[in-house]
């Protein structure tokens, strides 16, 4: 009787693991909503009057705010994914175009100041600084 020893070979994928779009899409909600926070907070500690239509703009508004439209965006993300012939691309331009849009609102809303209109607007490009490119390249993934 003779015993054959067959080599045992392992193959491993060569592309790294990805992640879910709902896990990209919660930390990069977390990272960015965070970010926009801590400006937010900073340019009160400066004494920018962050109020709009009378009222303090409270703690925390940066942080939903962001959730809301990161939802829309991953919610965008998905249907492209499934649809669009280019859906990294497409996402990218879409929410680039979308960010500088919504730069059109605290621009022409019912805030007094000056320097809250510009802390507001410069919120959305940080947000959108940190979401795009995260989305984008686990997009480009899928």
């Amino acid at each position: 009787m003779t015993a054959t020893t067959i080599d045992q070979v392992s193959y491993t994928d060569s592309k790294p693991a990805v992640r879910p779009l709902w896990q990209v899409a919660a930390v990069t909600t977390v990272v960015a909503g965070l970010a926009a926070e801590a400006f937010g907070a900073a340019a009160k500690a400066l004494d920018v009057p962050m109020v709009f239509k009378g009222d303090e703009i409270p703690v925390g508004s940066f942080i939903f705010d962001t959730a809301i439209w990161m939802l829309v965006g991953t919610i965008v993300a998905a249907v492209l994914i499934r649809k669009a012939s280019h859906p990294a691309r497409t996402f990218a331009i879409l929410a680039t175009t979308a960010t500088l849009v919504s730069l059109a609102l605290p621009a022409t809303a019912d805030i007094p100041d000056t320097a809250t209109k510009v802390v507001l607007a410069a919120s959305h490009v940080i947000v959108g600084a940190i979401a795009i490119p995260a989305m984008t390249r686990r997009i480009a993934r899928a």
